[in-house]
């Protein structure tokens, strides 16, 4: 057998483990991708964590919230994502049923509930309109923020840089 046909069939048999490290990479710069360039334009991932707001959001869905700067723009039907208080830890997710200026509140609906939320919300703790939504996500994200997430994350992209090393030899 030639040299070169060797070498064919070297680089051949390596495809799977290139074309294998390579989605592992691209996987990973990916959610990069989706933690970064949200925040170019000033938006802000959240992990939906309920199913109040189902069908439109499901629990593991991540909304990107941009920052309202006039509130008189906030519309009836709007997506926002607010904390209810300012003790609250949690931001909620939910849909602007009306929009009060003059008390400078909004009252605030889940799609999945059948009651408007008991407190309207204050301006002061609106987060932003949801401008975007991808579904699952957030479960990788939320993976992400602990050390094991984070440990997953750094091998798999080693891996995939790995493979694609290994595949050239």
């Amino acid at each position: 057998m030639t040299e070169k046909r060797r070498m064919n069939e070297k680089t051949k048999s390596n495809k799977p483990l290139r074309f294998f490290g390579v989605v592992l990479v691209v996987l990973t710069l990916s959610i990069v991708a989706c933690l970064i360039l949200p925040r170019i334009f000033n938006m802000s991932p959240y992990v939906i964590i309920s199913e109040s707001m189902y069908p439109e959001l499901k629990a593991g869905d991540v909304v990107y919230v941009k920052k309202v700067d006039l509130y008189e723009d906030v519309k009836e039907g709007d997506i926002i994502s607010f904390y209810m208080n300012s003790n609250a830890l949690t931001p909620v997710t939910h849909r602007v049923v009306s929009n009060d200026t003059i008390r400078q509140q909004l009252v605030t609906k889940g799609d999945a509930n059948e009651k408007n939320d008991i407190i309207p919300i204050a301006y002061e703790y609106v987060l932003g309109k949801v401008m975007l939504k991808l579904p699952l996500l957030g479960h990788v994200l939320l993976l992400l923020e602990s050390l094991v997430g984070k440990i997953i994350f750094i091998l798999m992209f080693l891996a995939g840089v790995l493979l694609i090393e290994f595949s050239k030899k």
